[in-house]
């Protein structure tokens, strides 16, 4: 068990010290990209964030409306 920790440590140390050389050889282009790329998937998830509020109103308005709730659950 101690092993597999060592090793499982050793390898992300390894990974992390090779993704930073990576972000570091990267040009301003790529970094540039990257951060609008992140800015979108943030903007996709503030959505679907605000999306899943208004489908449990819908949902909750909905069961008092239908006699048979049984969908719900």
């Amino acid at each position: 068990m101690f092993r597999v920790m060592v090793w499982s440590l050793i390898y992300m140390i390894v990974r992390y010290l090779v993704a930073g050389l990576v972000l570091l050889a990267r040009g301003d282009g790529s970094k540039d990209i990257e951060i609008l790329v992140l800015r979108h998937e943030v903007a996709v998830l503030r959505r679907q964030i605000s999306l899943s509020g208004s489908k449990i109103r819908f949902r909750a308005v909905t069961c008092g409306i239908d006699t048979r709730s049984d969908w719900l659950l």
